[in-house]
């Protein structure tokens, strides 16, 4: 495989990079935080909320959905965004497209 070699200096990050990166990294720690946290909480939260003893079914239950709906609610929201922003970014494409072949040198929309 052949290494390209160049003389041009990498660039730096702009401030909206640094700032994309910076929020990122904060929510990736929230996150983290909250995984971790949620083992040393949930006994107490659970006896004291739906009287569930460590070991019975109904502790187990409900250990289950205050780790998995979090991740499956983030990953469909997820999703969602993915979707819509494709879908938004082809209708503004094809407006776009269309404003685009319907108008004159000078921008404005050619007569009929």
């Amino acid at each position: 495989m052949a290494t390209v070699h160049s003389d041009a200096a990498p660039s730096r990050l702009t401030l909206v990079q640094w700032l994309i990166a910076i929020v990122a990294a904060i929510g990736f720690a929230f996150d983290s935080y909250v995984l971790l946290m949620l083992p040393l909480i949930v006994r107490p939260a659970l006896a004291a909320l739906v009287n569930a003893a460590p070991g019975t079914p109904q502790y187990s239950y409900w250990v289950g959905l205050l780790f998995w709906i979090p991740a499956i609610a983030g990953d469909w929201w997820e999703a969602c965004k993915r979707r819509f922003s494709f879908w938004r970014s082809n209708s503004l494409k094809a407006r776009s497209t269309v404003r685009l072949s319907n108008s004159g040198s000078n921008g404005f929309a050619k007569k009929s």
